[in-house]
């Protein structure tokens, strides 16, 4: 083991990128296929929401139980995503979560930051997690902090860094296409 602190060796191995790459895959996937799929095809009736929605719900629940997760996560957005393709509740497509989906590179790479700043500045709990109602509250107030902080980031990130190096991109395969 490179790394001597087990639970440091445990996050890098989960968090490395090929144990992640069955995630991108699948994303990769979503990409094709949305790309051939007809628009009407997908969602009818909101069978395939419901059955996706309640598959994600069991995962929630039982996330610590149950072995190669990421992978039934994975497969289960991927779902999700083909579902929405018809039909599109607002709770689940609105301005707020495009704006989360456009800026969600950058918001996967800043969100380490900010956990870090709130566990280093001790503001990692904000209500003492003595029982299960005031752990389920500092569980939902450490999101909320730490979503809003991160997506502020990540908006900055995403116009002063990602856009302009996303249009480097662009040129350069224009050039090299020339």
């Amino acid at each position: 083991m490179p790394i001597p602190e087990k639970g440091i060796w445990a996050d890098f191995v989960f968090l490395y990128f090929p144990n992640q790459l069955p995630v991108f895959a699948f994303g990769i996937l979503l990409y094709h296929l949305n790309a051939s799929l007809p628009q009407d095809q997908g969602l009818r009736h909101g069978t395939l929401l419901l059955v996706t929605l309640s598959g994600l719900v069991y995962l929630l629940t039982n996330y610590f139980n149950a072995e190669g997760s990421i992978f039934l996560y994975a497969a289960g957005f991927l779902a999700l995503a083909l579902g929405l393709r018809s039909h599109a509740p607002k709770l689940l497509v609105n301005p707020v979560l495009n704006h989360i989906g456009e800026v969600s590179f950058s918001l996967y790479l800043v969100h380490f930051g900010v956990l870090f700043l709130l566990r280093h500045f001790g503001y990692e709990d904000f209500l003492h997690p003595s029982r299960m109602v005031t752990t389920l509250a500092n569980t939902a107030l450490r999101f909320t902090v730490v979503l809003g902080v991160s997506v502020g980031l990540a908006t900055v990130f995403y116009y002063l860094i990602e856009v302009p190096f996303q249009n480097v991109g662009k040129r350069l395969i224009k050039r090299l296409e020339n």
